[in-house]
């Protein structure tokens, strides 16, 4: 409930401090008396939007405090989310200046205007003319319902729960393997484009193993050629005989493997040399 609400510069009120008592209150008063403007300082103080014209003429600040005592466990709950002790009191104190900076403070913490409005929708209902209360505010609705005995559907809420965690947890894991729409679109193209690539390139079955051994023949031309000069020399030479011949077969030898052809030939010098002895 609330239990003390204290004025300073809002509206006419230069300094002014109420005191509710448990049960019914009732402010009484005529026309003009001010009234209305304790509501709106109430309203102020749980999270309304302030308002320059809020400040009494020729002040520069407007402080409006309120303590609430004996709060639900709504309103715990709420100041555990953020961050804040929770006890069976709460203290709010809201400040707006001329400049139109202002601060909030809830039990000493510093908040948000945001957070501020989430804490009054549960320690206030107002039932003003042409205001909205909480029966018709449609985000209650799910908790009147659930209210309503709440221990024959215990059960059957828990059991939605986990129905309800296991879809998000499968969302998740549907949204890491596939991401957003965006990265689907951009995946889809790189995969075209790459497909594309692939296409044009007129692969051959095999064709990396042709590419493979003319690397390799490629990588060893310098000894490839050493050795084909060699083999030429011994056989070119005059006074050519049996053992240059050896010797140009040993030059081949050396370079066999890099071409199919230079076995062929070695295998030739080999018939030729015992031919030859």
């Amino acid at each position: 409930m609330l239990n003390k609400l204290k004025i300073n510069n809002f509206a006419l009120i230069k300094s002014l401090e109420v005191d509710f008592l448990s049960g019914f209150n009732v402010l009484l008063g005529e026309t003009g008396a001010g009234k209305s403007i304790i509501f709106d300082a109430i309203n102020f103080v749980l999270g309304d939007k302030a308002d320059k014209t809020m400040i009494r003429t020729g002040e520069e600040t407007l402080k409006v405090s309120a303590l609430f005592t004996n709060v639900n466990d709504s309103v715990k709950k709420i100041l555990e989310n953020f961050d804040i002790d929770s006890s069976d009191e709460v203290l709010i104190t809201r400040t707006y200046s001329i400049s139109g900076k202002g601060d909030v403070k809830v039990n000493g913490e510093i908040i948000t205007v945001s957070m501020l409005k989430q804490l009054g929708e549960v320690l206030v209902d107002s039932y003003l003319q042409n205001e909205g209360i909480s029966l018709l505010k449609q985000k209650n609705h799910l908790q009147i319902l659930d209210s309503y005995k709440s221990e024959d559907i215990k059960d059957v809420v828990d059991e939605l729960n986990i129905i309800l965690e296991k879809i998000k947890s499968l969302t998740n894991e549907i949204n890491e393997l596939g991401g957003n729409e965006s990265n689907r679109e951009r995946q889809i193209d790189l995969l075209k484009y790459q497909i594309n690539e692939i296409q044009s390139a007129n692969l051959i079955e095999g064709e990396d193993e042709q590419v493979n051994e003319k690397l390799v023949k490629l990588s060893n031309s310098e000894k490839i050629l050493e050795n084909l000069k060699n083999a030429e020399s011994f056989l070119l030479d005059e006074n050519g005989c049996l053992s240059l011949l050896r010797h140009s077969i040993s030059n081949l030898k050396v370079i066999e493997k890099y071409d199919d052809n230079i076995s062929a030939i070695v295998e030739k010098f080999e018939e030729s040399l015992l031919n030859l002895d």
